[in-house]
């Protein structure tokens, strides 16, 4: 029993689709024509944001263009740290304070009334760093200028030695004088400094206030 090739063909070798004659191939669309351009619209806003209606469309650029996008909004904000992260700083005279009082008044005072004052609100402020400070620094400088001043009141009896104490008495008053005035400056300074919440270390002294801050402050 033969078989044949060919059967169940169309022997019509004319039509390109053989046996297949049943399925009829559909034309490709024409893509269709872009929108034409408005003489009054030349940016043609009224199509932004739309997607073509043909043509090719890349997805791949829009979702660039919306992670660009995103990227540049996202780098419009800003980190705000608390206030709680100031809180601690030596130089925030805002502060946490334990005393019913605003802690630039209480460094002022703590100037103000030298090395007295600079005892009292280091031994009454617990808490601020920025009071503490001024009022260390100021015991320990206006403490050590008022040392100074007994020291060359204690000295005076030198000015009582024959041909000499005229000398002793022109050395201790020029020293005298430089004291009140340089320590009356320097008191004026830092009680407007402390006004305006600005840690000023003086040197030598600021130094070793800093240092009982850091010990003696939780």
């Amino acid at each position: 029993m033969s078989i044949n090739p060919n059967q169940g063909q169309n022997p019509d070798q004319s039509d390109p689709y053989g046996s297949y004659r049943g399925y009829t191939p559909t034309p490709p669309t024409p893509p269709s024509q872009p929108a034409q351009p408005d003489p009054d619209d030349p940016y043609n806003s009224k199509w932004y944001g739309q997607q073509p209606t043909g043509g090719y469309y890349d997805a791949s650029q829009q979702q660039y263009g919306t992670g660009q996008q995103q990227y540049s909004t996202g780098q419009q904000q800003t980190y705000q740290p608390p206030r709680s992260a100031y809180s601690s700083n030596s130089n925030d005279p805002s502060g946490p304070s334990t005393m019913q009082m605003n802690p630039r008044l209480a460094a002022l005072l703590s100037n103000a009334f030298i090395w007295v004052g600079g005892l009292f609100f280091f031994i009454a402020e617990r808490k601020n760093r920025f009071v503490r400070f001024n009022a260390a620094q100021s015991f320990l400088l206006f403490g050590s200028v008022s040392i100074a001043f007994t020291v060359i009141s204690l000295l005076g009896f030198l000015t009582v030695i024959p041909l000499l104490g005229w000398f002793f008495g022109l050395i201790f008053g020029l020293v005298h004088l430089v004291l009140l005035i340089g320590a009356g400056l320097v008191w004026v300074f830092l009680m407007f400094q402390a006004y305006r919440g600005v840690k000023f270390k003086i040197p030598f002294f600021g130094d070793y206030a800093e240092t009982l801050v850091n010990r003696f402050t939780k």
